[in-house]
């Protein structure tokens, strides 16, 4: 599931870049239609609540009303790039003359344009500059907290969002991100202090039910995740994240027959239809199913199953361990380069490559090349999210085989000590595949 969850992490990224709270005293935004502005507004509360669709259509309402109105613009394009819509909308806000626009609508035209072009040095000038000159203004200055962020530089960011908090109690968004910073660090509980807080704020919300349930799914309490993940679905029931996180925390548990039944009945939605468009999430059921016994064989026999295509792409480590397996070299080292090549986009994380480098040795009989990788990657990863922390962890279990191989009998308890401590469950169920020997598939609670 993991490459299903980055357009989750897209989402919140594109959120914490746009929402914001007006309380900048100079005029903010160049419209002069009161109309438009409260369809932007509303555009806005929405993103803040990651209902991505809902907010595009105020977005869109909000440029009909007023097709000068560039800040509506760029809210619109940031959200849908990649689509004939953004293309369009990208050119008539490159052709804009920014002397008719406010302070803060040129910073966000200019920053916006270099990152388009991945131009971060330009980006970061711009947003420096300007905020050397307006430290006050949260609409930028949340984008300022974001590149922290992204640049995994979690204490700078967790500063900076507190200052937000301070500043605006109701900025919820950063609430939730203080949440997920917490988690980073594996402290589970300020976690769940955090996104308590943010539930209490937005019971309303679907997001603060859902980043519970990430938390708990993370630690292996499956059942109260499941209960948050549904919460969020009552909320809104087109709220795909939740229930691509309910399918997910059902295959951590071991729990398939309640993953189908939540695939199928998230599908009814036409937008989360959408969301699964690239893959049908059953055949990570069955991928799962085949890869907790370690039947290498079957595994790889999806590879070729013309209902899961581009299936190994998504969940490309069991296809790995199966092609080692199988002795199917060519296959193994093909997966890994087109890995390699889908992961060379800045930003992206790269330690999978490494892990696959490391499971390769490993079954090469070479565990002494194989530690120094999985240490390095250990060292690197964090706890941010329910689908970097489950990576963290099956690390760990790898690693505590290639230590217990080497005959460092403490250091491999330790790294398995570390795995439990996370999640219990997980680390039993894993600890099969990735320590060598196949499990009981049956429901794991």
């Amino acid at each position: 599931m993991k490459k299903l969850a980055l357009p989750l992490i897209v989402l919140l990224c594109a959120a914490v870049a746009i929402a914001v709270t007006a309380r900048d005293p100079a005029p903010a935004w160049s419209t002069v239609s009161e109309e438009a502005m409260a369809a932007f507004e509303a555009g806005l509360q929405a993103q803040m609540k990651l209902y991505t669709a809902e907010s595009n259509e105020h977005f869109r309402r909000a440029v009909e009303i007023d097709p000068d109105f560039v800040g509506a613009k760029l809210a619109w394009w940031w959200n849908v790039r990649g689509s004939e819509t953004a293309k369009k909308l990208k050119q008539e806000i490159e052709a804009v003359d920014l002397t008719t626009l406010t302070p803060r609508e040129v910073v966000l035209v200019r920053y916006r344009l270099a990152e388009d072009q991945k131009d971060q040095e330009t980006a970061d000038r711009v947003l420096a500059e300007y905020l050397e000159r307006y430290p006050d203004d949260p609409f930028v200055f949340k984008i300022e907290c974001q590149k922290r962020w992204d640049q995994q530089r979690f204490l700078e960011a967790e500063e900076c969002y507190r200052r937000l908090i301070a500043d605006d109690p109701n900025w919820v968004m950063a609430q939730n991100l203080l949440g997920y910073l917490a988690m980073s660090r594996g402290d589970f509980r300020a976690a769940e202090e955090q996104f308590t807080i943010y539930r209490y704020l937005a019971p309303d919300q679907a997001n603060p039910h859902d980043s519970m349930g990430e938390l708990l799914a993370l630690t292996g309490r499956f059942d109260e995740a499941a209960e948050n993940f549904r919460r969020a679905i009552e909320v809104r029931q087109d709220f795909c994240p939740a229930w691509g996180h309910l399918v997910e925390s059902y295959l951590l548990a071991g729990s398939h027959d309640e993953a189908r039944r939540a695939i199928e009945a998230g599908l009814d939605s036409e937008y989360c239809r959408q969301f699964y468009r690239d893959i049908n999430p059953q055949c990570f059921v069955d991928l799962d199913e085949r890869f907790a016994l370690a039947d290498w064989k079957a595994v790889w026999q999806l590879a070729d199953d013309p209902a899961c295509p581009d299936l190994p792409r998504f969940s490309p480590v069991p296809f790995f361990r199966a092609a080692l397996a199988l002795d199917r070299r060519e296959d193994a080292k093909e997966l890994r380069e087109m890995i390699a090549g889908y992961k060379s986009d800045p930003g992206e994380p790269s330690d999978l490559i490494p892990f696959l480098e490391a499971i390769e040795l490993d079954f090469d009989g070479d565990p002494a090349a194989a530690e120094p990788l999985l240490a390095a990657i250990d060292d690197r990863l964090h706890y941010w999210s329910l689908q970097s922390g489950t990576f963290k962890v099956a690390v760990k279990i790898q690693h505590a085989k290639v230590l217990r191989q080497l005959g460092r009998e403490d250091e491999a308890n330790a790294r398995l000590a570390e795995a439990r401590r996370v999640n219990p469950v997980l680390t039993e169920r894993w600890n099969g595949v990735f320590g060598g020997q196949p499990q009981d598939t049956a429901r794991a609670r």
